[in-house]
């Protein structure tokens, strides 16, 4: 007996976001089990992923600007893993 997959996706601009509902749709089709969370905004919520942090908090333009925001999407990404309460170290 498998367990249904759990997926994270990560989407930090609306194309990218729009692209990952597509994915997400596609996934809940094919795996109805499938728990998927993410870093990302209302198209991937629409499509039944779980967002834990919203794009639109960490939008930014440009190298050096996206390197803040990382801590804070790496967190996402842990709590994705080792689900609520996880912190990074």
């Amino acid at each position: 007996m498998s367990r249904a997959p759990r997926i994270y996706i990560s989407a930090g601009e609306p194309s990218g976001d729009a692209h990952a509902a597509a994915v997400v749709t596609a996934l809940k089709r094919r795996l109805p089990g499938a728990s998927v969370e993410a870093f990302g905004g209302p198209d991937l919520e629409a499509a039944g992923a779980a967002v834990l942090d919203r794009m639109e908090r960490f939008s930014v333009v440009g190298f050096v600007e996206a390197l803040c925001p990382l801590t804070c999407n790496c967190s996402a990404a842990s709590v994705a893993r080792c689900g609520p309460g996880a912190t990074t170290s």
